[in-house]
């Protein structure tokens, strides 16, 4: 697997585009942001959304057995094709030769890696890498014309596609553009309320063409 991406342009769904496409307009308007902040914040948000999305995998491998007695299937950290099988006699608790233990050997090592995996890079562009990430198994790219603005986000983890469930970009572009047009509402919210405050009337102060009205249903 080639890993899996977050662009700001060129490959999105016209029914994902036009909704983050307004929020990054919103983003702009309402916080002041350039274009390249804004793709920078709202990159930052989907890799968030990713993040929680990821599946985590259990804390133990599956023990199988074959002729040879029990055992596990161990991967290579950045691979799926390279793998080897470890059996129960070989640990050294068992009376084998290994300088691990059969509980060690079938313990999920990097156990929660493809969640943390979102965040590698991040802080490249304003964010949190959240953890140390491992080398080569990210990347992120910027790149500015004077019409255009572009974020790259890649996640290079061999098995993360397999660790997102189904329409998961779809849903990290959408909860990006929710959390965008969120924290504007709020923000022109705070600034009608302190306009209001200040005597100022209803709409005083506020610099944005961008108005919102909320009610519960």
């Amino acid at each position: 697997m080639t890993g899996a991406s977050f662009r700001m342009v060129g490959d999105w769904k016209a029914q994902m585009r036009a909704p983050l496409e307004n929020a990054l307009a919103v983003s702009q308007d309402v916080f002041g942001r350039t274009g390249m902040q804004a793709c920078r914040h709202a990159v930052i948000l989907m890799a968030q959304s990713a993040r929680h999305l990821a599946k985590q995998s259990a804390a133990n491998r599956q023990v199988m057995r074959n002729q040879k007695g029990p055992y596990v299937d161990v991967y290579a950290q950045r691979s799926e094709n390279r793998v080897w099988s470890v059996h129960k006699w070989q640990t050294s608790d068992n009376g084998g030769d290994m300088r691990v233990t059969w509980a060690q050997v079938k313990r999920i090592k990097n156990r929660g890696l493809a969640k943390r995996s979102w965040m590698w890079g991040l802080s490249q562009i304003g964010g949190s890498n959240g953890s140390k990430p491992l080398q080569g198994a990210y990347a992120v790219a910027q790149s500015a014309t004077r019409d255009m603005a572009m974020v790259v986000k890649t996640n290079k983890l061999a098995y993360i596609e397999k660790a997102m469930p189904a329409g998961w970009l779809a849903t990290v572009t959408a909860s990006a553009g929710n959390k965008i047009m969120a924290q504007a509402r709020d923000k022109m919210q705070r600034e009608w309320v302190s306009a209001v405050k200040r005597g100022n009337g209803a709409l005083a102060g506020l610099s944005s063409n961008w108005f919102f009205t909320t009610a519960k249903a």
